[in-house]
């Protein structure tokens, strides 16, 4: 216990005394944490694991290609429908009613300490699972903006 508490009290100090250095590494973690890339375990790949499935009937490697490269496209889907809405809801606070307003700060503020908390510790990706739902959420937001609001004529530029 008393370990515990000098070591928080040394990564305080040392995030205070050098707080570039601190957004570089975690920012850093953040991206290898949200999968910007595609190494580390994904949940699918358990799946096909050795000892995981009948050996008898062992599954085609060009079945596991497309189910991983399937997974990997659903999720950079919602990654980047995530950042689009959210950029979009905050483009838009001031036309928004208060209860909207209010419920996207409490689910930015659910997904930011979340964040936080993992650009201190290295974490694994399966401890990102908890947010997706709520990433699910700004992309559906964005999704709907799509549907509803988007008109290529605001985006296109006049012809000289």
């Amino acid at each position: 216990a008393k370990a515990s508490v000098i070591s928080n009290g040394l990564v305080k100090q040392w995030i205070f005394r050098h707080p570039l250095k601190y957004l570089s590494l975690g920012s850093k973690r953040l991206l290898v944490f949200m999968g910007w890339n595609r190494a580390g375990v994904w949940p699918l790949w358990f799946q096909f694991s050795d000892g995981s499935y009948d050996p008898a009937r062992p599954v085609p490697q060009a079945l596991k290609d497309f189910f991983q490269e399937t997974a990997y496209s659903f999720y950079y889907s919602l990654f980047f429908c995530f950042l689009a809405g959210f950029v979009y809801w905050l483009r838009r606070q001031k036309n928004l009613s208060q209860p909207m307003r209010v419920s996207g700060w409490v689910l930015a503020s659910c997904i930011f300490f979340w964040l936080c908390e993992h650009t201190i510790i290295f974490p694994d990706r399966k401890y990102r699972f908890p947010l997706e739902p709520l990433m699910m959420m700004w992309g559906a937001y964005f999704l709907n903006y799509l549907r509803t609001d988007f008109r290529w004529e605001k985006w296109r530029r006049p012809a000289a």
